[in-house]
């Protein structure tokens, strides 16, 4: 019986953990979304998505690349004057089985001056912090 118990508590101090765990990384992902994207458009060099991108997302789009990519959203769109609405979620792995990564997508609605756009973000988490995989405007401006 004393064993039993003991096993018990010890399973729930074990989903404890993980429900917290869970909703801290969830929490970690969204507060980091919206600091990159605070902090990138009023910048003219956005140090903290490159600070924070994966090396996957590097190879593919080049610091100097994403540094013009960014500064040519601003010349079309003007400054960035507000955060309106954020979506998406964090898919966080309860228990850990195998390899599974722990993976998180938003999409932001932005107001610019010159136009509304949404931003698309998607992260991975590694080493204790989440890394950039991903990172799209999409504005109708942006497509002329």
């Amino acid at each position: 019986m004393t064993l039993a118990c003991l096993s018990l508590i010890l399973v729930i101090a074990v989903f404890s953990w993980a429900i917290l765990r869970t909703n801290r990384l969830g929490a970690s992902a969204q507060e980091i979304a919206l600091q990159i994207v605070q902090n990138t458009f009023p910048e003219d060099y956005p140090t903290l998505l490159i600070d924070n991108s994966h090396p996957d997302f590097q190879e593919a789009v080049p610091v100097e690349l994403l540094v013009r990519y960014v500064n040519g959203i601003v010349r079309q769109t003007g400054p960035l004057e507000s955060i309106e609405s954020i979506r998406g979620n964090a898919d966080i792995a309860l228990i850990r089985f195998g390899q599974s990564d722990d993976l998180a997508t938003y999409e932001l609605e932005l107001i610019f001056r010159n136009t509304p756009a949404d931003v698309e973000i998607d992260m991975k988490f590694i080493d204790d912090r989440w890394l950039v995989t991903r990172f799209d405007a999409i504005a109708n401006i942006l497509a002329n």
